[in-house]
């Protein structure tokens, strides 16, 4: 799912992520499920989804 909304976002040409684009490719996501997904990995899975989270409110903030 992050993949993928990853991929939608990336400029090869620039090598960089459009973050609105981003953005928008997770509004569409089940974040409750995405939790899930990643707890089934136990602490590392919900540690890794937690880094996720932080880092996505982070790159927002720190753009606007």
């Amino acid at each position: 799912m992050v993949e993928n909304a990853l991929e939608k976002a990336f400029n090869p040409k620039l090598n960089t992520i459009n973050v609105e684009r981003f953005k928008e490719s997770l509004k569409g996501m089940d974040l409750t499920g995405l939790y899930s997904s990643f707890s089934k990995a136990g602490a590392a899975g919900e540690s890794a989804f937690r880094n996720l989270t932080t880092q996505v409110l982070g790159t927002n903030t720190t753009l606007k």
